[in-house]
């Protein structure tokens, strides 16, 4: 989910290491050049056993905060961590509609993870007033391509998930449209693309997924690999003051 994080920090980290990798953990390993002073302090520590090393400030003087941790069992290998944003901000600020996709499926273990986001998202009274089916089969995604009016492109998506809510349910869309987000931005971090096609009255859908009647079709969302490089946080949104403010309308917010 730090994708966005990542490579920035890959853009000004790795030209200053000869050697650098990324670990799991959010962390940068880097086994560096140190200049002169840098070495001459590395050495003065290793003499004392109570103080660990430390990389000294012109080792990585872009790196503005961090803390340093001593591998001593690689003594020249150090652990910076890095101030990271939130990942999960960095999502939903960098997410937006895709419409076209790659030609190649997306795993399926991928998709099971997106529709679990779904099962976990809250719902009023915990009432879970939904059903999903995932849809993966090539032909079977050409088919319901032609049954959603706004959703053509469904076709060349990798596969696509059908929402359906209880009928019965009043505000069942409401609960639904939250379990819709959490896949689209459980996809995102995956580098998944998608959008919402459809918004109801989906009858010839339900039939076709073999609904029972007491179940309306909702959407139904495509998911796949983006075809062409998006704008990674550029958006046509207002600015925040004209919609939001502070305690009350009016105040700024800061």
């Amino acid at each position: 989910m730090g994708r966005v994080v990542f490579r920035l920090l890959n853009r000004t980290v790795l030209p200053r290491f000869p050697r650098l990798r990324i670990d799991f953990d959010n962390s940068v390993l880097a086994s560096a050049s140190l200049s002169r002073s840098a070495r001459r302090a590395r050495s003065q520590s290793a003499r004392s056993s109570a103080a660990p090393p430390r990389l000294p400030r012109d080792a990585a003087p872009h790196i503005a905060s961090g803390a340093l941790r001593h591998a001593r069992r690689r003594p020249r290998l150090y652990v910076i961590r890095t101030a990271m944003s939130d990942p999960v901000f960095e999502v939903v600020r960098t997410v937006l509609a895709v419409r076209e996709y790659q030609d190649k499926p997306v795993p399926h273990e991928v998709m099971r993870r997106v529709v679990e986001a779904a099962h976990l998202t809250a719902s009023a009274g915990n009432r879970q007033p939904w059903y999903f089916v995932l849809v993966e089969e090539r032909d079977s995604l050409r088919e319901l391509a032609g049954l959603v009016r706004t959703g053509p492109y469904i076709a060349g998506s990798g596969a696509a998930v059908i929402v359906a809510v209880e009928k019965a349910t009043a505000k069942a869309d409401v609960d639904a449209a939250r379990a819709i987000q959490s896949m689209i931005l459980v996809a995102w971090a995956d580098g998944v693309g998608s959008n919402w096609t459809g918004f109801g009255g989906l009858e010839e859908v339900r039939q076709w997924a073999g609904l029972p009647d007491t179940f309306d079709v909702l959407a139904v969302v495509p998911f796949g690999y983006p075809k062409r490089k998006l704008g990674l946080g550029k958006k046509k949104r207002k600015p925040l003051d004209e919609i939001a403010s502070a305690e009350r309308h009016g105040t700024r917010l800061s």
